[in-house]
C-alpha cells in the first residue's frame, strides 16, 4: 500500500552523544511540546515512575520556548531538582528534571529519550505528529486529543505501537511499565514497522518519475 511515511527529524550528532554520555545509564523519558498547565500531571507521573527508578530523569521540553523558566519554577516547588539546558549543556547526577529553553530540534531528544509523552494530548491543547516519535525509536504515549493526527495515532493503536493514556493518572504509571526495556523495545519496534511501511513504494515512485523527468528532458 502507499502510506505515508514518518517524517525524519534532525539532529546534532555531537550534542547527542555528549547528552547521551552525560546520562548514562539512567532511565530517562521524554515530555514533548508540553505546556505549563500540564505541569502538575507530569510532575506527578514523575514522582510515580521514580519509585521504581529513583534515578530517572525527565526530560521537558515546553510548547512554547518563552515558557521554560515558568516551567521550571513550577516543578521546583513539586520539589524537584531542576535544570536549565541555557545554563547546563548536560543534566548531572543529581537532576532530576531536565527543561529544554534552547533552540534544538525536538529529533534531539526523541534520540535520547526512550519514552516520549506528547504534550497537549490530554487537554486538547493541540500536539505534534506521533510518527515523528515513532520513526526514532521513542515509545509514545498519548491522551486521546491527537487532531489533527488521528490517522496516524490510529495506526498506530492497531499495531499496538503506542500507549493512549486517558487521564493524567495514567501517565506515572504507563512511564514506569515503559521503564521495563522489553515492553519499550516491543512497542518501538512495532511503531517502527507501521512508519517505515509506505517507504519502499515511496521511494520507487520517486525513483519512477525522476526517470520519466530524465527522459523528457
Amino acid at each position: 500500500a502507499m502510506e505515508d511515511c514518518a517524517p525524519t527529524m534532525p539532529c546534532n550528532e555531537t550534542d547527542r552523544s555528549e547528552i547521551a554520555a552525560a546520562i548514562g545509564t539512567r532511565p530517562v523519558w521524554l515530555a514533548a511540546a508540553a505546556s505549563l498547565d500540564e505541569c502538575k500531571g507530569i510532575a506527578r507521573a514523575q514522582q510515580v515512575a521514580s519509585r521504581r527508578a529513583h534515578r530517572l530523569l525527565l526530560i521537558f521540553v515546553p510548547k512554547h520556548q518563552v515558557m521554560a523558566s515558568h516551567i521550571a519554577g513550577e516543578l521546583r516547588r513539586h520539589g524537584f531538582n531542576v535544570a536549565l539546558r541555557s545554563s547546563e549543556p548536560e543534566p548531572s547526577e543529581i537532576t532530576q528534571v531536565y527543561v529544554v529553553d534552547t533552540e534544538e530540534e525536538l529529533g534531539l531528544w526523541y534520540r535520547i529519550a526512550p519514552i516520549t509523552y506528547l504534550g497537549g494530548t490530554l487537554d486538547g491543547g493541540g500536539c505534534r505528529d506521533p510518527f515523528e516519535v515513532a520513526a526514532l525509536g521513542s515509545a509514545v504515549l498519548y491522551g486521546p486529543q491527537v487532531a489533527p493526527f488521528q490517522r496516524h495515532a490510529a495506526r498506530l493503536n492497531a499495531a499496538g505501537a503506542s500507549r493512549l493514556i486517558r487521564s493524567t493518572s495514567d501517565l506515572g504509571p504507563n512511564v514506569e511499565s515503559l521503564l521495563s526495556s522489553e515492553k519499550t523495545a516491543q512497542l518501538a519496534h512495532a511503531a517502527w514497522d507501521v512508519t517505515s511501511r509506505g517507504a519502499s513504494v515511496t521511494n520507487r515512485i520517486a525513483a519512477f518519475i525522476q526517470l520519466r523527468l530524465e527522459e523528457l528532458v
